[in-house]
């Protein structure tokens, strides 16, 4: 095989292998109000580079909801009352703790949660063949107008 035809066809290998850590549902469109007798809980991640491949696990008082890919939301509709929703890393990142936040629904209300991971650097170690990367995780609750300016940039994943 020639070479520019090899670069190409790993730059299509890449390509592919990047895309499969994203989410692939459909693009958020719209709200969806719960009725009220239940809250509803959009828990997404934004498209980033850094922690891109990481996919941690959601879980909702104990019960596991999947995980949440780079460029993904999760909708679940919550009982009313206190809920512990908690992401545990996977993968490459699995020595991270979890991160956790408590939240207490009330009927008709919806919630938006945002993971946020951004790399920090890196320090050298064994002169300059190796690296101690430094990531910075967040979950934070989000206003429902940043929220859903946010969540266009996202697709569900079920």
């Amino acid at each position: 095989m020639p070479r520019s035809r090899l670069k190409i066809a790993l730059i299509f290998l890449l390509a592919f292998l990047l895309a499969a850590c994203s989410a692939t549902g459909e693009k958020f469109s719209r709200l969806k109000i719960p009725n009220s007798s239940v809250g509803a809980l959009y828990v997404y991640r934004l498209p980033n580079f850094a922690g891109g491949g990481n996919a941690p696990l959601l879980f909702i008082d104990g019960n596991d909801q999947g995980s949440l890919k780079n460029a993904g939301y999760i909708r679940k509709e919550l009982a009313v009352g206190r809920h512990v929703i908690e992401l545990r890393n996977g993968s490459i990142l699995s020595n991270m703790k979890p991160l956790t936040f408590d939240l207490t629904v009330e009927g008709g209300t919806t919630y938006f949660l945002r993971y946020t991971i951004e790399h920090r650097g890196s320090q050298h170690i064994f002169g300059s063949t190796a690296f101690i990367h430094d990531f910075y995780r967040s979950f934070e609750l989000i206003e429902r107008d940043a929220a859903l300016v946010e969540l266009k940039d996202t697709n569900e994943i079920k």
